[in-house]
C-alpha cells in the first residue's frame, strides 16, 4: 500500500527547466516537499487523526492498554494508543524514491489496508493520506524551491 502524488505538468515543467542547477533543484524540490508530507503523516499517526484533523474511533484494545491489560489479559505495562500496540505499523511506514523525481510513501504491513480504509467491521482509520493544508504546504515548499533554482 503507497500513497502517491503526483504534479501534473511536472514533466513538461522538468523540460522547460532542463539545466543542470534547475534539475537538482526539481530533485531538491520533490525531496523537500515529500519528506513534509510524509511527517506530517507520521505527526497525524501519533496524534491518531486523520488527515483532515478529525480524531480516529479509539480502539477497544488501546483503551485496554490504557490501564495495563494486554490483548491476552495479562497486566502489562501501560500505553500504545489505536493502532499502536507493537509500533510495527506505524515504523513501517516509509518514504521512498521511485525515479529521480517521483517520491512514495507507503507500508508493507499486509493489515494496513484494513485499518486505513476499514472493513465491515472495522472503522477506517485513516493514515495514509493527505489533507488539503498539507497539499497547500507541500506545494509552496516545492514552487518556492524551483523558484529560487529560478533567480
Amino acid at each position: 500500500m503507497r500513497l502517491e502524488i503526483n504534479v501534473a505538468g511536472f514533466d513538461e515543467l522538468a523540460k522547460i527547466l532542463s539545466g543542470e542547477n534547475i534539475t537538482a533543484a526539481a530533485v531538491e524540490a520533490v525531496d523537500e516537499s515529500s519528506a513534509l508530507i510524509f511527517n506530517r503523516i507520521k505527526r497525524n499517526f501519533l496524534a491518531q487523526v486523520d488527515p483532515e484533523g478529525r480524531h480516529w474511533e479509539p480502539s477497544y484494545a488501546a483503551f485496554r492498554r490504557s490501564f495495563g491489560i494486554g490483548s491476552d489479559g495479562r497486566k502489562r505495562r501501560s500505553g500504545g494508543g489505536t493502532l499502536f500496540d507493537t509500533g510495527t505499523l506505524f515504523h513501517s511506514i516509509q518514504l521512498f524514491s521511485v525515479d529521480p523525481l517521483e517520491r512514495a510513501i507507503g507500508t508493507d504491513v499486509s493489515y494496513a489496508p484494513f485499518h486505513n480504509f476499514g472493513t465491515v467491521n472495522l472503522p477506517k482509520r485513516e493514515f495514509l493520506g493527505f489533507g488539503q493544508e498539507d497539499y497547500d504546504i507541500a506545494l509552496r515548499v516545492f514552487l518556492k524551491k524551483i523558484e529560487s533554482a529560478l533567480t
